[in-house]
């Protein structure tokens, strides 16, 4: 799904599906796509055992979407990658039995880079206490200004810390 496209899947089931490198059932760039009654059910990738999303994408899971067994050594069920936003719009959405194989979120990765900081809008800023903003903050500056050196695991495959 690329390139400023809407999509709305609905009664729809994604199994036993691979990708070599990223989203095993669905990759998706510069788009929205909403998700109502959507199964994704074992399957696999390096990057996002069922979604890969990339580049200014839009996520809105709806009613009994279901995330079960997929496999990805980062994001076992989704992987969020450069400003992407991800809206629970109900609260039956599931995650069961996901595995990231290389320790990075067995239900959802989320990689944020450039010291960005994850949006607030309607749907979640009463769960962010003041404390929490200030804790974000802190650490978006210390990363920004060289006091916390972040290293991306993908780029050696070894952890210093």
């Amino acid at each position: 799904i690329l390139e400023t496209s809407d999509t709305v899947l609905t009664d729809t089931i994604f199994k036993n599906n691979t990708a070599p490198l990223r989203g095993g059932a669905v990759y998706a760039e510069n788009s929205i796509v909403s998700l109502n009654n959507v199964s994704f059910d074992a399957n696999q990738a390096n990057n996002g055992g069922s979604i890969f999303s990339d580049d200014n994408t839009v996520i809105n899971l709806h009613s009994s979407t279901k995330f079960i067994f997929n496999i990805a050594k980062y994001g076992g069920a989704i992987y969020c990658y450069a400003e992407t936003i991800i809206n629970i719009m109900e609260n039956d959405i599931y995650f069961d039995y996901n595995e990231a194989t290389d320790g990075g979120g067995g239900a959802m990765y989320i990689q944020v880079e450039n010291g960005k900081t994850i949006p607030l809008d309607e749907n979640n800023a009463s769960l962010i206490t003041s404390e929490m903003k200030a804790a974000v903050e802190q650490a978006r500056a210390d990363i920004i200004s060289g006091k916390v050196t972040v290293h991306n695991y993908e780029s050696d495959s070894a952890c210093p810390y």
